[in-house]
């Protein structure tokens, strides 16, 4: 079974790569797809949510625990098509088929999809000036990508908490991916691979930032507001666009990179201060 890009953009599971591009091998229970199609349905349903998702009616979710509640997380409900080629080959996707491809399409399954997207809940309960923080987590990853792309290594660790509490497997209903949130097109265009990768996703997320600094000339409220909302609309708009998603989440990184600033430069000067008692 192949993850592949389809004609509009969607993201199409499918046995055969022929038409498609930036087609990647999945692994499946069983990747005899051709005997074994509910098996790679099941995988392909769970896999298609956490792509290109189209935001289907909300589900109620009372065992949600509270902490995810307060975290932006979400159950949502959405179909995946099946497409049964001519040749043989089958295709599951999102985007619901049309055209020759609908004529083709013989069912549609429902599944339920969990968003994780932090920075898509503008009524957040969490208290960003006090929540704790995570100086550790993905340390090694963050430091180097940080140290490549010249960017702070404090502000990529406020987006990551800022977009999914460094949770590496969250997904939000627009598509937004991994630890940093890529999108899809945004994750191909910096070289990520596999957006669910932490190392991946850290490189691609602090590469986007780097370009984002060099646009904006390093004004940081303007950086984080780009990166929530796109850096067209920042331009448009001539500095932080009227959106409330936007509004709240460039206050929340804000806070979150001051924050992570002073703690890395305290835990620097100990660590600087130990290394010169022991010398």
């Amino acid at each position: 079974m192949y993850r592949c890009t389809g004609t509009s953009g969607e993201t199409v599971f499918t046995t055969s790569k022929a038409g498609y591009r930036d087609c990647h091998r999945i692994r499946l229970a069983d990747d005899k797809v051709s005997r074994h199609a509910p098996a790679a349905k099941k995988s392909a349903s769970k896999a298609a949510a956490g792509w290109q998702y189209r935001e289907g009616t909300a589900a109620k979710a009372p065992s949600l625990p509270a902490a995810d509640k307060q975290a932006g997380v979400r159950v949502l409900r959405g179909a995946v098509y099946k497409v049964v080629h001519a040749d043989g080959s089958i295709e599951y996707t999102n985007v619901r088929p049309r055209g020759k491809r609908a004529r083709h399409a013989r069912t549609r399954t429902l599944f339920t999809y969990i968003a994780t997207c932090a920075a898509c809940d503008v009524h957040s309960r969490v208290d960003w000036s006090h929540v704790p923080l995570k100086l550790s987590a993905y340390a090694d990853a963050i430091r180097v990508a940080a140290s490549r792309y010249g960017v702070d290594p404090s502000l990529v660790r406020a987006i990551i908490h800022a977009e999914s509490s460094f949770n590496p497997r969250a997904m939000s209903a627009k598509g937004a991916q991994g630890l940093m949130q890529l999108m899809p097109g945004t994750a191909r265009d910096m070289g990520v691979h596999d957006a669910f990768d932490a190392t991946q996703n850290i490189e691609g997320g602090a590469r986007y930032l780097a370009q984002l600094l060099k646009t904006f000339k390093g004004d940081d409220r303007l950086v984080a507001a780009a990166y929530n909302a796109g850096p067209d609309v920042v331009q448009k708009y001539g500095g932080v666009p009227p959106y409330a998603e936007t509004e709240v989440y460039v206050k929340r990184v804000m806070t979150l990179h001051r924050r992570y600033r002073k703690a890395m430069q305290h835990n620097d000067a100990v660590a600087s201060a130990g290394a010169g008692h022991a010398g």
